[in-house]
């Protein structure tokens, strides 16, 4: 690739045009205006409250609340450190620690011929059955076909999992993430019998296939990946937090609930019995803690107190991942691993929208506003039932796939990310999300203007010439941004009036949490009889369940996460944790921009995204702070 013709032309001729532009008197009077306005900003009052560093962590953790709130972890952090080496002997010979080992080497030592076999009898049983009583569906059984080819080509692979293991980037990260031993990936070569192995996996493949038939692919799926991922999460809580980033595109709510709560419990255990493992805590802990505390209140306080209970008790244990996440990941390496892990997972949920605004999916035209809007035919919802929703799960994810790709050093790296942006990009057009789109929009203008300020000069040329490239159907639903005629609009303004009025009585103190205590009060209160879930705007909505100190503790986390962003963007000499922060908090800020519109917690699962990006800029800020203590 590297010495095609193509790719030097290419590569010269946007050289040229650059060179051209930058040349250019238009060129020249926006780069000194954009220069202009970053000198004003930089010295500014507002980005000197911002960036002074006028806390100490000693501080926090002399305060009394710290003292208080860190106190059982104390107890037991000292009865650990007593009978250390008694508990750690139990916890390392345990069943579930020594089951576990034994598995994985095992599994490392057999043949990929072993896997294939498995794959293939377990592909076909299932999918003849399913033909044989549920008759003939195209796309399931296109989809079994391609995973069986894949078990045909490690069948004619036949070499042990460990040759394929041992020195690839996988093996690297999980020695490094996952704290694996050296013993675990230079195992001895131990013969077995080769019928009896291939035997075992025509057996296991049938029995469950036939299992994963009569409870469907699905709940089979759930099941044993279930049992599986138990154990393996008390073993390493590494792995409950690789898990979580992995399935929270796809998986239900209650599941990734319960998965959070398992990987909370391995923590513990963890923090309690492993002398070397230290929990971190940060200034924006205190705030967490108190924010969540407000949570529990709002569902104890409630108009409908069990509803709200388990709403509350669902956001407090999607935030506890934050403590798990800044603790767990202390390394630009682990940062870098998880969040692509995360960009190709939003890859899979874009392409999935994209295929069903092809294939015009199920309730895909719920969405569609059919009078104001009739050459609209689908708004794609991809993993996440609604289409907002999936729009403001992406304005997170593309500024980030941006940065990464901006900070890669190889050339298809920096390919592989710009087509995940591509990918997502499309998917959220075809959302038809209009806060979405607008929140896309300032999230990529600060990652320009905070990475490289000549992407500003290009993007100006490039959306005054992408109004003429895109179709009418698009233009149209931009175009109705603030129009009143519009039936969207017009709902939501008078549910902001609605809201606005029920605060008058309900300001200090909140009605509680969920949509259950939001329509037995709002009723009250609406505009021209108006029903809804929510308030549709997540700031009106936090006041409307938590009261006024839900805000404000809301509003100082964001002043808090802010400023860690700008203190890291501007102390660290790390180019990726530079562009790295920006890029998150770029897609922060739009997703915060669309909450203007939108209630963006509706959705539990982008309400625990939203906390895996602040533990992300977290624990970036530490790993800095760590550089700047060695240098």
């Amino acid at each position: 690739m590297n010495e095609s013709m193509i790719f030097h032309f290419f590569i010269k001729v946007f050289h040229n045009i650059m060179k051209c532009y930058e040349n250019s008197l238009m060129y020249l009077c926006i780069n000194r205006i954009s220069y202009f306005m970053k000198q004003i900003l930089e010295k500014s009052d507002l980005v000197k409250l911002v960036t002074r560093q006028n806390y100490k962590d000693e501080a926090l953790e002399s305060s009394l609340f710290y003292r208080i709130a860190y106190w059982p972890y104390r107890i037991l952090k000292k009865a650990s450190y007593r009978y250390a080496n008694v508990l750690e002997d139990v916890v390392n010979n345990s069943f579930i620690a020594s089951s576990t080992q034994y598995l994985f080497e095992r599994l490392l030592l057999v043949s990929t011929r072993f896997y294939g076999l498995f794959v293939i009898v377990f592909v076909i049983t299932e999918a003849v059955l399913t033909i044989a009583f549920n008759g003939f569906w195209f796309m399931p059984v296109l989809l079994k076909f391609i995973v069986a080819l894949a078990g045909v080509f490690f069948v004619l692979l036949n070499k042990p999992l460990k040759d394929l293991y041992i020195g690839s980037c996988i093996a690297t990260f999980v020695g490094d993430f996952f704290a694996i031993n050296d013993k675990l990936i230079t195992l001895p070569e131990k013969r077995c019998n080769k019928r009896f192995v291939n035997t075992l996996a025509i057996v296991v493949g049938f029995v469950l296939g036939v299992c994963a038939f009569f409870l469907t692919f699905k709940w089979f799926v759930f099941s044993v990946g279930g049992i599986i991922g138990l154990a393996l999460v008390l073993w390493k809580v590494e792995i409950g937090v690789l898990a979580i980033i992995l399935l929270v595109h796809f998986i239900p709510t209650m599941m990734i609930a319960g998965l959070t709560v398992v990987t909370f419990i391995s923590f513990v255990l963890r923090a309690v019995f492993d002398k070397k493992f230290t929990v971190i805590t940060t200034h924006m802990c205190l705030w967490i803690i108190i924010f969540a505390g407000i949570l529990l209140y709002g569902g104890i306080t409630s108009f409908t107190f069990a509803s709200s209970m388990k709403i509350s008790m669902i956001y407090i244990v999607f935030i506890l991942f934050y403590f798990i996440f800044v603790s767990t990941v202390k390394t630009k390496g682990h940062i870098y691993s998880l969040m692509t892990i995360f960009m190709v997972c939003g890859f899979f949920v874009s392409l999935y929208g994209i295929y069903q605004y092809l294939t015009g999916a199920i309730g895909a035209q719920a969405w569609v506003d059919a009078d104001m809007f009739a050459d609209i035919k689908v708004r794609v919802y991809s993993t996440f039932e609604n289409p907002n929703v999936l729009g403001e799960y992406l304005i997170l994810l593309i500024p980030v796939c941006l940065g990464l790709m901006w900070a890669a050093k190889k050339w298809h790296q920096k390919v592989v990310f710009t087509g995940i942006t591509v990918t997502m990009c499309i998917c959220l057009v075809l959302t038809y999300s209009r806060g979405s789109w607008v929140g896309l929009l300032l999230a990529i203008g600060i990652f320009a203007l905070f990475v490289d300020r000549r992407l500003i000069l290009l993007g100006i040329p490039v959306l005054m010439v992408l109004p003429l490239m895109m179709p009418e159907s698009i233009i149209n639903r931009f175009m109705s941004i603030g129009n009143l005629t519009d039936s969207s609009s017009s709902y939501r303004v008078y549910i902001w009036l609605g809201t606005l009025n029920m605060l008058k009585d309900y300001w200090l103190s909140g009605i509680g949490l969920g949509t259950e205590a939001f329509n037995q009060v709002y009723p009250l209160y609406n505009y021209a009889g108006i029903v809804a879930p929510h308030a549709h705007n997540v700031y009106l909505h936090i006041l409307s369940e938590m009261g006024i100190m839900g805000l404000v503790a809301m509003l100082v986390i964001l002043y808090i996460f802010l400023k860690m962003i700008l203190i890291t963007y501007l102390n660290t000499k790390d180019r990726f944790i530079k562009i790295f922060v920006v890029s998150v908090g770029a897609g922060m800020a739009g997703y915060l921009l669309q909450g203007m519109f939108d209630n963006v917690w509706y959705n539990f699962r982008v309400f625990l995204i939203f906390w895996m990006y602040m533990a992300f800029v977290v624990a970036a800020r530490n790993i800095q702070k760590r550089s700047e203590k060695s240098d």
